[in-house]
């Protein structure tokens, strides 16, 4: 559901986006003349966000892995998620207008909003692209890590490539599509409940070791392979007998 709600809040921003780049800026006033309607263009996204936020909580210990760094990362998407609906529900319930407040403010914004725009827009473009990246380091191969690290590469593409040379398709909207459908991917490609394997910690392979040689008839292995595995027990015949 998750992927659905992104295809579609994709298509109304990138619909957005083409847009305002193609319309002669001496036609409008703030804003072109959009093919979608108003409400679509706040809502879709919103309803995206949503999606998005059920996967990181219903797959947290898949996406986690077991380690703290993810869950802090995941933790701080899911934040800046909740912040820019609650934000976005703000302006909506005060009638605020961006195009006439950047008007009304001699073509800049006040700090009230600008303070949490940049913070909501820093956190939820940065953290999803650390967590890609990270995830690709730990031998993380699945679709989800492919598209938040790529996301890196759109931006310095769409965004600091085409500014250097100016004009109005400079935008973040495509970098941040490839981050919502990688977000909404999260954990897709595992059943539920379960986490990918990992390689024992230091603490784990000591334990391991004082175990075993209190119990020599007992030996744990650990299966660290390309395919998937998991720690087993293996029962060794008894010298003894």
């Amino acid at each position: 559901m998750a992927v659905v709600l992104v295809a579609i809040a994709s298509t109304v921003a990138v619909v957005q986006a083409a847009t305002w780049a193609m319309t002669d800026p001496s036609t409008f006033v703030m804003e072109p003349d959009y093919p979608v309607p108003e409400w679509a263009i706040r809502l879709t996204p919103m309803a995206a966000s949503v999606g998005i936020i059920v996967v990181l909580v219903r797959n947290g210990p898949v996406i986690d892995a077991g380690r703290k760094f993810r869950t802090v990362l995941r933790l701080l998407i899911i934040a800046a998620l909740v912040a820019y609906l609650v934000f976005d529900t703000a302006l909506a319930i005060f009638g605020v207008d961006v195009g006439e407040l950047w008007q009304d403010h001699g073509g800049s914004f006040p700090w009230w909003f600008i303070v949490p725009a940049v913070l909501i827009n820093g956190v939820g473009m940065i953290a999803p692209a650390v967590l890609g990246i990270t995830m690709f380091a730990q031998g993380d191969r699945s679709p989800a890590a492919w598209l938040l690290s790529a996301a890196v590469a759109v931006y310095a593409v769409t965004y600091l490539g085409l500014a250097a040379f100016g004009g109005r398709w400079v935008d973040t909207t495509y970098a941040v599509v490839v981050i919502n459908f990688g977000l909404a991917l999260l954990g897709a490609d595992q059943p539920r409940g379960s986490s990918p394997p990992r390689a024992p910690s230091g603490h784990e392979v000591r334990r391991i070791n004082r175990e075993t040689q209190s119990h020599p008839q007992t030996a744990i292995y650990t299966c660290i392979s390309p395919v998937p595995c998991s720690t087993v027990t293996c029962r060794l015949p008894n010298r003894s007998s």
